[in-house]
């Protein structure tokens, strides 16, 4: 009896862990399309002719959503992980991975 209430009580931890990693996994999943409209819509007003003012509000979305991903990831132990994961890598974690390197050769 004492087994199967262990076993119970692990079983609960895992899907409150996996639910909670949903959770996280369905709100990066929104800010990452907030992001990605945010950068469409400011294709679609912004004046082509200055490539540089768009360059800087693109910088500015990017490091926005840099910040977040970093946060989730380093701040709040998020892997990338969520619904999905017998996919190996999720868009966050390959964002991660990328600014590891490129943080970590520098430049």
């Amino acid at each position: 009896m004492k087994l199967e209430a262990g076993q119970e009580n692990r079983t609960a931890e895992r899907m409150k862990k996996l639910e909670e990693l949903n959770r996280t996994a369905e709100a990066m999943e929104k800010l990452r399309r907030e992001h990605l409209s945010r950068l469409w819509n400011m294709t679609l007003e912004m004046n082509v002719f200055y490539p540089e003012n768009w360059m800087a509000e693109a910088d500015n979305i990017l490091l926005n959503y840099t910040a977040i991903v970093y946060k989730y990831t380093k701040v709040l132990g998020w892997d990338g992980g969520g619904q999905d994961d017998e996919n190996q890598w999720s868009f966050a974690g390959s964002l991660l991975y990328a600014i590891t390197v490129i943080t970590t050769i520098g430049t």
